[in-house]
């Protein structure tokens, strides 16, 4: 993204709870900022102690170009903020995210500099255009010195050709990795999808994938599947494809690049397996069985029976899958390459799994 950040804002928001140290952060971005080349163009503001109040307050009054989070995340994404009693209070993705959304045409960039704000990130990214998280604890040190580094990126001149925030999201990574932090690959970059993908689906090659199913390496093009769809979705960094991303994608049926895409790596999967793996195969059986995913998962081999006599039924981890021509039809391709079954929109199987359907099968016209 190209802009003119001519009196571009930076709202910092601190949240203060007992470990970080927000004021030694707060300095370091200062002092990136003072030394940038374009200094000129940024105006620092600075709202501590927010309580939810305040950050709706902060966005509405500011304005800012880029809103900074610099406090204490969950497990579960919420961040960390204060009631009016000053005691903490956790504020989930979802919450943030509708805040976000209200602020769509001025906000292009969101910082999350906490533990396990991945979530929120991802949530936050359906209305802003770049959004940062954390995606596992992260140090003090470290946490410092990406904001430094980012700031810095921020200020420098680039070339017409590079993209100002994820160049400065990539000079945070590297100020982490230069300071012997082992912590370099918890920063996470989420952007939000846009409407117009026709560039973005072009960048789809398919020779890889071809010669994995050609050399019938089953599980290679399987894990190759999920890095192409990822990349529809602009989530190279991502393991798996979360619900926001399906919305998404599924928006962009009507465009006729992004359905072709995803008809063509079905042709290859049909194609070299004999018409035994791919999207349509699934989409047939998924039908046939009056879309009761249970028991489609059953037919196609992703559950299998469990205890002394078999009397029930459980998913099987993904190493237990059958990455040979031996397996159920429709048992590939399954789009995921972690050590348990965890469906595309990153949540145990059966749990939203028709989203996998929706992905993958529901909209699309086959030949």
């Amino acid at each position: 993204m190209h802009l003119n950040i001519a009196n571009a804002k930076i709202l910092i928001l601190a949240a203060i709870p007992h470990s970080l140290r927000l004021d030694k952060e707060i300095r370091e971005i200062e002092s990136a900022i003072r030394g940038a080349s374009n200094r000129g163009s940024f105006e620092i503001k600075i709202r501590t102690a927010v309580r939810p109040q305040d950050i709706r307050q902060a966005i509405a009054e500011e304005q800012p170009l880029i809103v900074h989070f610099c406090g204490h995340g969950l497990e579960d994404g919420s961040l960390l903020l204060e009631d009016n009693d000053g005691n903490n209070k956790p504020v989930s993705p979802k919450a943030l995210a509708s805040l976000l959304k209200l602020h769509a045409d001025g906000v292009k960039c969101v910082v999350l500099n906490a533990c396990y704000s991945e979530k929120t990130a991802v949530a936050i990214s359906q209305y802003i255009s770049y959004v940062i998280g954390m995606n596992n604890p992260i140090k003090d040190s470290a946490a410092i010195e990406f904001s430094t580094g980012f700031y810095d990126g921020l200020g420098y001149k680039i070339s017409n050709n590079q993209d100002l925030f994820k160049r400065a999201f990539e000079e945070g990574v590297v100020a982490i990795e230069m300071e012997n932090f082992s912590q370099g690959s918890i920063p996470v970059l989420k952007q939000r999808f846009e409407k117009n993908i026709n560039i973005i689906v072009e960048n789809i090659r398919y020779e890889k994938l071809e010669e994995l199913l050609k050399k019938r390496k089953w599980k290679e093009a399987d894990k190759e599947t999920l890095e192409m769809m990822l990349k529809l979705v602009m989530r190279r960094n991502q393991q798996f494809l979360y619900e926001e991303d399906i919305k998404s994608l599924s928006d962009n049926f009507s465009d006729e690049s992004v359905e072709q895409k995803l008809i063509d790596i079905d042709g290859l999967w049909s194609k070299y397996s004999n018409e035994l793996f791919g999207f349509n195969i699934q989409k047939r059986i998924y039908l046939d069985t009056e879309k009761d995913f249970n028991v489609f998962s059953e037919r196609v081999g992703w559950r299998k029976k469990r205890g002394i006599f078999g009397a029930f039924f459980n998913w099987k981890s993904y190493e237990e899958l059958d990455f040979e021509l031996t397996a159920p039809k429709g048992h590939l391709p399954f789009l995921v390459h972690t050590d348990t079954v965890v469906s595309p929109i990153g949540s145990k199987l059966g749990t939203s799994s028709d989203k996998l359907l929706l992905l993958c099968l529901k909209n699309i016209k086959f030949n």
